[in-house]
Parts: structure tokens; sequence; C-alpha cells
């Protein structure tokens, strides 16, 4: 939770202001609960945004990574 945290601070005027996702690598050497932890302590910190699984190396993960964010930036209009 430390690096999050250190994220937070140090890119804090950006996550309050831009759309953001938080992209977790290196699942191997971490909890089993840790994308639910790092949702909860976002929302917690009055930060929240998605979190999600990525592998950088797997093309199609970091392209699901760039579509999210997409997705997050640009919400599509509710259609009444």
């Amino acid at each position: 939770m430390q690096q999050l945290d250190n994220y937070l601070t140090s890119f804090e005027r950006l996550v309050r202001t831009v759309p953001c996702v938080v992209a977790v690598t290196h699942r191997d050497e971490a909890a089993n609960d840790e994308l639910a932890s790092f949702a909860r302590y976002l929302v917690a910190k009055g930060t929240p945004m998605p979190v999600v699984e990525v592998d950088p190396r797997s093309r199609q993960d970091v392209a699901y990574l760039i579509n999210l964010l997409l997705d997050v930036s640009c919400p599509e209009p509710a259609h009444v």
C-alpha cells in the first residue's frame, strides 16, 4: 500500500483532476486480494478509480488498459 500511496502523493493534483486507472503488474508476487484492497484504499482516500491487473508484455492487456482509460476519460453520454 505504501507504493500506491507514494504514487497518489506524487501525482495528487493530476489524480484529482484527470480520470486515472491503476494498473497492477507482478501479481505473482502479490496477495490474492490486493486488487480489491487497492480499490478500497483509493475510495477511502477519496480518489476512486478502476484497479486492474495487467501484464505489460501482453498486447491484449495493454490494449485493454488503453481502452479502459479512454472509457473513464470520455464516457458515453447516457441514452434517454
